[in-house]
């Protein structure tokens, strides 16, 4: 399971040009960055992919249908579920690792259409709220990621952005980084990779749903366990590699995202043309 690297390599990244743009400017440009709105407003996104309610019990149920993974070899169970990952059209991703010492955490409903809605954190670094909509990505950074990112000014960034969210288009380099964090398939392709060889090891529950369970000798030459549902869709359960942990649930669910109030939110165009003058 490659997610927890990918995860913590993606929000290092964007941390930084994040805080080089929102810090980069004097004292004076931060405070009048601080006041200027962007252009959101009270917008409700929901994937037209996802069902207009949400069913009483997670698609992931246990079912009398599906394959028969008693018959099948370890990759073969591997490669079915990463193909039923591959095919949802949301899911929440939770995720516990490190990378380089420093502790991540992210806890993501995601789906197909580009709505997401979540929170990452980088252990003493700090953390963020993440808003994301097809067009649109919206960031609230703690207090202690301001403090500790900010650099000369992070004292002073931490009060005037306190509560505030940074938004701009995906395509933004600055929020690039942390919206493909919310990319669904970006995320699920580091389920299964070539060369991956896995190995069935017996068999568990992950939450009352009985489970297969498999040893994955990855290309990169890590390896991991994985927890795949024994009825119905084979959608994986749970993976751990080392100390990094990801579990999947809400499958095929429903993602809503409300875009903050207008007056909570600063337009980063605004803020590095600020920043830059």
């Amino acid at each position: 399971m490659r997610l927890t690297r990918h995860l913590g390599i993606t929000l290092t990244c964007a941390a930084l040009a994040l805080t080089a743009t929102a810090c980069g400017g004097s004292s004076k440009h931060a405070a009048a960055g601080a006041g200027a709105q962007g252009s959101a407003g009270p917008v409700t996104h929901s994937s037209s992919a996802a069902p207009s309610a949400a069913p009483s019990t997670p698609a992931a149920a246990p079912s009398p249908t599906g394959p028969d993974l008693s018959s099948m070899s370890g990759n073969q169970i591997d490669k079915a579920a990463a193909d039923a990952l591959a095919a949802v059209t949301s899911v929440k991703i939770d995720m516990t690792g490190t990378d380089d010492s420093d502790s991540i955490e992210a806890h993501l409903s995601l789906d197909n259409a580009g709505d997401c809605t979540g929170s990452m954190a980088m252990g003493a670094k700090g953390s963020f709220q993440i808003l994301t909509t097809p067009q649109q990505t919206w960031i609230q950074p703690d207090t202690t990621f301001w403090t500790t990112m900010g650099g000369a000014h992070g004292a002073q960034a931490a009060e005037l952005f306190k509560g505030r969210w940074l938004t701009g288009s995906k395509d933004d380099p600055d929020l690039k980084d942390l919206a493909d964090t919310c990319d669904l398939k970006q995320l699920t392709s580091q389920v299964n990779q070539d060369g991956d060889q896995a190995t069935k090891t017996g068999t568990d529950t992950v939450n009352g749903q009985p489970a297969v369970t498999l040893h994955i000798k990855s290309s990169d030459g890590t390896s991991g366990d994985l927890w795949v549902a024994a009825q119905g869709t084979p959608y994986p359960l749970k993976g751990t590699n080392g100390g990094d942990k990801v579990a999947f649930s809400e499958f095929n669910q429903p993602v809503t995202v409300q875009a903050p109030p207008a007056d909570q939110v600063i337009d980063m165009s605004k803020l590095k043309a600020l920043a830059s003058a």
